[in-house]
């Protein structure tokens, strides 16, 4: 019966396992439930409405059925509820992977997992956010199998390779699990040859999924164009050549998320000021357990700890030795998790009533627990932004229609040409918001009608006219060579608008001599 079927598997879990699946639902609520219950769409989302997301051309293979779960509506309450379950999923799994003794432990993971930054921009694409958060469990419970069971590496190449043609960050967040788990490891039983044998059981897992994934990606360039979007036409070129800029370049991004105030001219904010605090807390335990449980003795062991360590800030940027064109943003870096669940799988092991491990402890609770506060009002104040941006963009659209709508002509226009963008400057979004939270992909910026079939599924989708674009060369040429395109005043001018011929013509660009 289903019921005995459900008591049986609540019996192989751990408790920890259960409080940390409740409490990334309720945090993941607490988070994120202001876009769940509203429609915020950005530039993506005009576009995406309903989408089957064959996002082949990206490498993507295998979005389109994980996104179809939902269906392939941009539906913010079940998307977002299937999303915040996958990630109370790999809260779960975290818990047993890295075998979490506290309850308490439980909770500060689960807490990162669904208010990581990553997770609030993701949601500013709802229309494909639990396509991609399923991924990230498979690659979690890829890991998981790989280590927990003898033929487990069969289920782990299935369900890594499955998460790489969904999203390909999935790769440097799946090595830096890997490598974190293998630090825990040498802490807790200094054996380094055992560490060796499971990370070689890891990276045969990736490997062969890449071996998969590649000449899949191959086929397909072969038989249609691979988007050069962040460098996905060279991708399959792996090499080490010019790998000092490679380096160089890993450094400088790594820099600029976690201390940017101290590489480049801008003021410390929370989400600066305790990324900070992480590190050094992180560190501080790493040394500590070190040396308080004679780790240093196995020299071996304590080498390899400081070359993970190392090694954790380029495994999250290892997609620039795909192509140097990746263009890294908020979405790609879940990765970065693995260095801020550090001091919680330290804080976890500390049991001894100590002066030292009572005030790390305690350190480590309460920067864990701000952190993770901060990253909610971060994904807040980002759908704070998100709304003010959706009702400016759509107020522009609508004014620029009701303005069009008079003309004569209007009704039988049947093209669609925008001339330049319209540039809006609101303190807010322009200088408050960019000095005060990290760069939240998707969610920033005064509106997202940047590009003119923004307009187009605007007009179709939020107030239902439909437009072809002008887009043949020929003929767009000929429109700007008339005399009433030239003469256009600039929006919000009146005459910023136009019915020339067959199309409407909406001017954002200053004319120079006339062109």
């Amino acid at each position: 019966m289903p019921e005995n079927i459900l008591t049986h598997l609540l019996k192989r879990t751990s408790k920890q396992q259960r409080i940390a699946f409740l409490s990334a639902v309720i945090i993941g609520l607490l988070c994120h439930l202001y876009i769940m219950v509203n429609y915020l769409p950005n530039h993506d989302g005009t576009i995406n409405i309903y989408n089957t997301q064959k996002k082949y051309s990206l490498g993507r293979f295998l979005l389109s059925p994980l996104a179809g779960i939902s269906s392939y509506f941009d539906l913010t309450w079940v998307n977002g509820w299937l999303a915040i379950l996958y990630l109370a999923c790999t809260a779960f799994m975290l818990v047993a992977l890295f075998n979490i003794k506290k309850n308490s432990s439980a909770i500060l993971m689960s807490a990162l997992v669904v208010t990581f930054p990553v997770v609030s921009s993701t949601f500013g694409y709802m229309f494909t956010a639990d396509g991609y958060m399923l991924a990230t469990l498979f690659t979690v419970i890829a890991i998981y199998m790989t280590n927990q069971y003898k033929h487990g590496w069969i289920v782990g190449i299935v369900l890594f390779f499955i998460a790489l043609a969904t999203y390909q960050a999935n790769l440097p967040f799946m090595m830096t699990l890997v490598t974190l788990y293998s630090i825990q490891q040498l802490l807790l039983k200094s054996n380094v040859k055992q560490t060796l044998i499971r990370l070689g059981k890891q990276a045969f897992v990736a490997i062969s999924s890449l071996l998969i994934y590649f000449p899949l990606f191959k086929w397909y360039q072969s038989k249609e164009a691979i988007t050069d979007y962040q460098g996905l036409s060279e991708a399959t070129s792996l090499s080490t050549q010019g790998i000092g800029t490679k380096i160089s370049l890993m450094i400088e991004k790594f820099n600029s998320f976690f201390f940017a105030p101290l590489v480049s001219d801008v003021n410390w904010t929370p989400f600066d000021v305790l990324n900070v605090c992480i590190i050094v807390i992180g560190i501080a335990g790493l040394l500590y357990v070190i040396v308080s449980e004679k780790v240093y003795k196995h020299v071996s062991a304590t080498l390899l700890i400081g070359l993970f360590l190392i090694a954790l800030p380029f495994l999250t940027y290892s997609l620039y030795f795909v192509s140097e064109n990746v263009s890294y943003h908020m979405l790609m870096v879940y990765s970065h998790i693995a260095i801020y669940l550090l001091p919680v799988l330290i804080y976890d092991r500390l049991e001894r009533l100590t002066i030292p491990t009572v005030v790390y402890s305690w350190s480590a609770f309460i920067i864990v627990v701000v952190t993770s506060f901060n990253f909610m009002l971060i994904a807040n104040i980002s759908y704070f932004n998100a709304t003010l941006k959706y009702e400016k963009s759509t107020a522009l659209a609508q004014s620029i229609y009701n303005e069009a709508s008079h003309l004569d002509g209007f009704m039988e226009a049947e093209y669609l040409y925008v001339d330049g963008r319209y540039a809006m400057d609101a303190t807010l979004s322009t200088d408050i918001l960019p000095n005060r939270i990290p760069e939240m992909t998707g969610l920033m910026g005064e509106h997202f009608l940047a590009q003119p079939y923004h307009y187009q599924y605007v007009f179709r989708n939020h107030i239902g006219h439909n437009f072809e674009l002008l887009s043949d060369e020929a003929d767009v040429k000929a429109l700007q060579q008339t005399e009433e395109f030239k003469t256009m005043g600039v929006w919000p001018a009146k005459d910023a608008v136009k019915v020339i011929d067959d199309v409407l013509v909406i001017n954002f660009r200053e004319r120079t001599n006339g062109q």
